[in-house]
């Protein structure tokens, strides 16, 4: 049986708030979108989760030995994922691209950014074609 944390985490929104409707706000995902990872977990564990009721869901025995078992082990890797101290990753994010193109994409979709971020003294703040070199050594591109 092969299932994805965002499979357990729609789960587990679902049985915290008894609604598929509040999960997915919660979750930031479309209701339907939630229904369809509920009953994938549910073909995948081979048992029926939730009992569907007029006002939301009722967790079945299986729902809720399960919301039991996966509770703290999701908690503490959200956790971990919260917390920026863990992360390895640098706080300066290099982005790259063709220049045609990529230059009047970043200026109208990030029109602030801290002066050091650019070289190139353009009143409008766009990054010249220089701007997409390497990353100094050390940092990830993204």
């Amino acid at each position: 049986m092969k299932v994805s944390l965002d499979l357990l985490r729609s789960f587990l929104a679902v049985h915290r708030s008894g609604s598929i409707t509040a999960a997915a706000e919660l979750l930031g995902l479309a209701q339907p979108t939630v229904t369809a990872q509920i009953r994938a977990l549910e073909e995948a564990v081979g048992r029926p989760l939730f009992d569907r009721v007029p006002r939301g869901v009722l967790p079945t025995p299986a729902g809720d030995e399960l919301a039991r078992r996966v509770a703290d082990p999701l908690d503490r890797l959200d956790a971990v994922l919260a917390d920026d101290t863990a992360t390895p990753y640098p706080r300066t994010v290099f982005l790259g691209g063709r220049p045609s193109s990529s230059r009047s994409w970043r200026c109208r979709r990030w029109p602030v950014w801290s002066p050091r971020a650019w070289s190139c003294g353009s009143p409008r703040g766009c990054p010249s074609s220089s701007w997409t070199t390497l990353p100094p050594a050390g940092s990830t591109w993204w």
